[in-house]
């Protein structure tokens, strides 16, 4: 629609009732208002877009809220259907599964690591930069993971390791990652925990965030008899450490009995 500004002021002229929005209008008008007014009105593919992103975040969440084990396969078409048209269209998707989770029940927990497993190669194609779903996921996770496994950061906090702990260990359930990655995890944490001559106050500190850390992890997974295949026998590893560790007195007793857990864990299954 164009403005015509003499027509306008005509229109405002004609008016015979006494106005003093309109006398007000016409003393401080300028084109200004008419410009902006008319770039408003070209800008509306703005509003399109943000319309766009509540609609397919409602959708995500409404899919996410209804899956269960008779459902997967809907709720991942579903999901495949959505126009996700930029970058953080497709952030809040992930976002919205990882945040399910890490919050839900034990057993639903692993029914979205199968979700994430169904949408794994789904790809994103925005402009000339195509994106595939289990890229963007695991290079969040792998982000997430260098953030946790640095314990001497004066923000280092156990809960949110514990967080992206359980979707690591999710995702390695459901395929996600992969067993070499998950070994180079393990390993990340053996380096740290074990026991040398040279340790100081500050790397048992270390020791007890990352045994604890581990312990956590190895609690989550479903199958434990593979998991000691994979790891060459973690249990006795962690029965090696802490036999040295009771010795040596130099870790709290809470994380020792959290290791005394773990080990008891392996051998009762």
């Amino acid at each position: 629609m164009d403005f015509n500004q003499q027509e306008l002021i005509n229109i405002l002229l004609s008016v015979s009732d006494t106005n003093d929005k309109v006398n007000e209008y016409l003393n401080n008008y300028t084109i200004k208002n008419i410009t902006e007014h008319k770039k408003e009105m070209d800008n509306t593919h703005i509003f399109t877009k943000i319309i766009d992103t509540n609609v397919n975040k409602s959708i995500i969440t409404e899919e996410l809220n209804k899956l269960n084990n008779s459902n997967l396969d809907e709720v991942a078409n579903n999901l495949r259907k959505l126009s996700l048209k930029n970058l953080s269209d497709i952030d809040d998707l992930i976002d919205q599964i990882v945040n399910k989770i890490i919050k839900e029940t034990v057993q639903n927990k692993f029914l979205f690591g199968s979700l994430c497993f169904e949408l794994q190669t789904l790809l994103f194609v925005l402009k000339d930069n195509k994106y595939i779903f289990k890229n963007l996921l695991l290079d969040r996770v792998k982000k997430q993971y260098t953030e946790i496994m640095n314990f001497t950061d004066e923000d280092f906090s156990e809960d949110y390791g514990k967080r992206i702990i359980t979707v690591i260990a999710v995702l390695y359930n459901s395929k996600i990652i992969n067993d070499n990655v998950f070994n180079e995890i393990i390993n990340d944490h053996k380096n740290l925990i074990t026991y040398n001559e040279k340790m100081t106050k500050e790397n048992f500190e270390t020791v007890e965030k990352s045994l604890n850390q581990l312990c956590f992890l190895l609690s989550i997974l479903k199958d434990s008899s593979e998991i000691l295949i994979l790891t060459d026998n973690i249990n006795k590893y962690l029965e090696k450490q802490l036999t040295i560790y009771n010795e040596k007195k130099c870790i709290s007793k809470k994380v020792r009995i959290i290791c005394e857990n773990t080990i008891s864990y392996f051998e009762t299954k």
